[in-house]
């Protein structure tokens, strides 16, 4: 006599469906820990290297500082520790955690290359290089950092060709090139390129070494 396997076949079913349901959340979960994991390892290696050009930096007399350390909206250090906690930053080093915001070097002397490891830091928004002999070759790393807003090279060598090289900037808002050897024509070409962007040129003086940003901090 026949007998039908609907039965069997229905217990069957149910497993099937569960075994691939759990092999999708299996991949899904194994994707996503992927993914995390390749963050971390390049926020690791971001750290490293962020580590590594400081000390390089300050090394050569650069003043390095950090975005906790200032209040914006007040306009006044914050007094804040370093972001991540004591126990993270034990583990994985401040680096990890920090953001540089603040470049200052002055009196420079420095040749072709000396500055370069300041590409690395992606995060910059406020540099001084000034009353230093550096001129275009030592600062075209500056168009690397795409994040600037406030630049001054006051008494530097920097000429028009540089100066209209960080027109490129995007969120540049400020630059101080007083005592420098910009010309009255490549101001009025840097104006054209970039009316939003406030510029300081020429030989007053009264200028101040640094942009109005710079000198609070």
């Amino acid at each position: 006599m026949y007998e039908s396997n609907d039965s069997s076949e229905s217990e069957v079913m149910p497993r099937r469906t569960w075994l691939r349901f759990s092999l999708r959340t299996t991949l899904a979960a194994m994707s996503f820990a992927g993914i995390g994991l390749y963050w971390f390892r390049n926020r690791l290696d971001a750290a490293a290297l962020q580590k590594e050009t400081v000390r390089q930096l300050t090394a050569i007399g650069a003043h390095i500082g950090y975005r906790h350390e200032w209040d914006y909206k007040a306009d006044r250090f914050s007094n804040s520790p370093p972001p991540g906690g004591k126990f993270l930053r034990s583990i994985l080093g401040d680096h990890f955690f920090v953001i540089p915001d603040i470049v200052l070097m002055d009196s420079f002397v420095g040749g072709t290359g000396t500055l370069a490891p300041l590409g690395n830091l992606k995060t910059v928004r406020l540099l001084g290089l000034t009353s230093s002999t550096i001129g275009d070759d030592e600062v075209t790393v500056l168009t690397k950092l795409t994040a600037l807003e406030d630049v001054s090279l006051y008494g530097t060598n920097v000429t028009d060709q540089e100066l209209l090289r960080l027109a490129s900037l995007p969120k540049l808002k400020n630059v101080v090139v007083t005592n420098s050897k910009v010309t009255d024509l490549g101001a009025a070409k840097f104006k054209e390129l970039r009316p939003d962007c406030t510029l300081h040129y020429g030989y007053e003086a009264d200028n101040a070494a640094v942009s109005p940003e710079l000198q609070s901090k």
